[in-house]
């Protein structure tokens, strides 16, 4: 345990002790990356439920993550289809006043 460094020791620790109360709050601080990082120096304690818990939140943080690109991409989409519907109206009226007078 002599090559772990002190972030994956307090996330293993947050765990652990998140595994005993159930306090979200206790590992509500970590990020997904940090946790990754954490799961690749604790290879050895895969067994564990606390590596099991992290593995757990590390895919809810996923879940999230791609939820939130998935959102701001469909915003994206519409935004554009927006812009292009107004372009769009402002070719036809102004062709309408040039060939329509």
């Amino acid at each position: 345990m002599a090559s772990l460094d002190k972030k994956t020791i307090e996330i293993a620790d947050a765990f652990t002790k998140y595994m005993e109360s159930n306090d979200l709050s206790l590992i509500e601080q970590f990020t997904r990356d940090e946790i990754e990082i954490a799961l690749l120096q604790l290879i050895n304690d895969q067994d564990s439920p606390y590596y099991m818990a992290m593995q757990i939140k590390r895919e809810e943080l996923k879940e999230i993550e791609n939820h939130k690109r998935e959102k701001s991409v469909k915003l994206k989409n519409r935004m554009i289809g927006v812009i292009a519907g107004i372009i769009l109206g402002l070719i036809l009226v102004f062709l309408k006043l040039i060939f329509f007078p």
